[in-house]
């Protein structure tokens, strides 16, 4: 429960900072929290860094991709820990959402990649 609400806590507040910075137009998020398994090599972790940037972003209803490595040196005691890559993505509305999640590149995504993750954790929401 505390993890889900530190997580709950960290997509409030990018969705905060994104409408700061004039991003505040795409108005449904998908994020995601990836935790790799032990032993999954470096160039797996930055590759899955990279096909955020260089698959995710191709899908048509994507309107912004961020993704990159946990900050290994935020550690108070609100922030979650217990992942290695964390990925946005926004969409104008749920109806941009569904295409992704069907579309083939997305698929094509999670294919290659799943077979590093030990945990997945996704939250959907959407931005006011």
């Amino acid at each position: 429960m505390r993890t889900t609400m530190r997580i709950t806590g960290l997509i409030l507040a990018c969705s905060v900072l994104f409408g700061v910075m004039g991003c505040a137009s795409p108005k449904y998020v998908h994020a995601v929290f990836f935790t790799c398994k032990p032993g999954t090599p470096v160039s797996e972790v930055d590759q899955l860094v990279a096909d955020g940037y260089e698959l995710l972003a191709k899908v048509p209803s994507v309107r912004r991709v961020q993704t990159g490595r946990r900050d290994v040196d935020a550690a108070r005691d609100v922030n979650v820990t217990d992942y290695d890559v964390g990925l946005l993505v926004h969409f104008d509305d749920k109806r941009g959402y569904d295409e992704y999640e069907k579309h083939p590149t997305h698929r094509k995504y999670v294919e290659k990649h799943k077979q590093h993750w030990s945990n997945v954790r996704v939250c959907d929401f959407i931005a006011e």
